[in-house]
């Protein structure tokens, strides 16, 4: 018979393999697909930007917000700015600060990529029923406030012995 542990390794397993599949699809598709050439990070660092017309978007609101390193945002930007897809403004009170804002093949770029997106995915979830994907989403979820409350109850017994 098998134990509870078991099957929630397995559970977790599952999850983290499937992850991984869909994320190399996606990358997969970034990198082969979108004209001109773009890499993974820089179609997350577009789509970032896209989602942030509407405020003063910077380089470190980027960092903190993804999980992508300053020194990937960095390249990106570097790179994307060269490709003409964004336009990077200093702010001249601090030479440090950058500004971020999509030009207009940017936002061509990043429309056409979410279309095809929403595309994939209705292709990934073929065959699943309505009711599979909340009995899905409800079990990620719990996943998800299981692993919050481990991560919170270790940050505690750190604390407490000083780590």
């Amino acid at each position: 018979m098998k134990s509870q542990d078991q099957d929630n390794i397995r559970l977790s397993h599952a999850v983290r393999d499937t992850h991984f599949r869909i994320r190399q699809f996606l990358r997969d598709y970034a990198t082969e697909s979108l004209e001109p050439h773009m890499s993974w990070v820089e179609v997350l660092v577009l789509s970032y930007i896209y989602d942030h017309q509407d405020k003063k978007c910077r380089a470190k609101d980027v960092v903190d917000h993804t999980t992508l390193s300053k020194a990937s945002v960095s390249q990106a930007l570097t790179l994307l700015q060269g490709k003409g897809m964004i336009q990077v403004s200093i702010y001249k009170k601090d030479r440090r600060v950058k500004y971020l804002a999509l030009e207009e093949e940017g936002k061509t770029l990043v429309e056409r990529f979410r279309e095809t997106f929403d595309q994939m995915v209705a292709s990934l979830e073929q065959g699943i029923t309505k009711e599979e994907k909340e009995i899905t989403l409800r079990v990620l979820a719990l996943l998800r406030e299981n692993c919050l409350a481990l991560c919170a109850n270790s940050s505690k017994k750190k604390e407490k012995e000083g780590i």
